[in-house]
């Protein structure tokens, strides 16, 4: 952070990993709301798993989330760097 005010750089007063900014964190949310169905026992069966979720996610899905950034940065940005609870 002292690198950057020492170089005159504004930063964002929100996290980077708020899902309101970052894609991930929207399909890491729907694969764990997924994985409550399940009841894995070993940390194999978790991982194959995960992937079996991660690949059943529509690609139109991944879409319409990386379409959505832009209104929601405006939305971050009217709400002042808060997380949101709609995009």
């Amino acid at each position: 952070m002292n690198w950057f005010k020492k170089n005159k750089i504004n930063t964002l007063d929100w996290p980077a990993t708020s899902p309101d900014l970052n894609v991930i964190e929207n399909i890491w949310d729907i694969i764990d709301k997924k994985l409550t169905n399940y009841h894995p026992t070993t940390v194999d069966e978790l991982q194959q798993l995960i992937l079996k979720l991660w690949t059943e996610i529509p690609v139109e899905t991944c879409q319409n989330l990386v379409q959505s950034i832009s209104r929601r940065l405006e939305t971050c940005i009217c709400v002042k760097g808060n997380t949101s609870s709609k995009y």
